[in-house]
């Protein structure tokens, strides 16, 4: 609705058979600056992330300004991060985020991590908003 477009239009062009995949990540523990997984965007169109509990904290996004904000969760409240798909297709409306890991904790954080990445044979271009 934001790019002015029908509800549907998305799911017509590009999410009739998408191709999903579901990651079990394990981050360990890591000292003081160091990281459990880089920073990175997804290339995909749309990343849920769960986690475990919600003491092994880690997932942080970065801000406009450089700056990274930790995100708070439960492990019943996914985390959604929108893919380089998504701001190729909605020509920067929508921004892919950059994120990582860095596990403070004293114990593993788990997550279960699915990505969307639209039909195999869906055409990335910006669509007219």
């Amino acid at each position: 609705l934001a790019l002015h477009l029908a509800p549907e239009h998305l799911e017509k062009i590009a999410f009739q058979k998408p191709v999903a995949k579901v990651l079990l990540a394990r981050y360990p523990p890591t000292d003081e600056g160091d990281l459990s997984c880089g920073e990175h965007t997804d290339c995909g169109f749309l990343t849920l992330v769960c986690q475990d509990s919600s003491e092994a904290q880690g997932l942080q996004v970065k801000r406009p300004d450089g700056s990274w904000l930790s995100v708070k969760t439960d492990r019943y409240t996914p985390v959604a991060n929108l893919g380089d798909l998504a701001q190729r297709w909605s020509n920067d409306t929508f921004r892919s985020s950059w994120h990582r890991v860095m596990n403070l904790s004293r114990q593993p954080r788990f997550s279960v991590v699915f990505f969307n990445n639209m039909d195999e044979a869906a055409d990335v271009e910006c669509l007219e908003s």
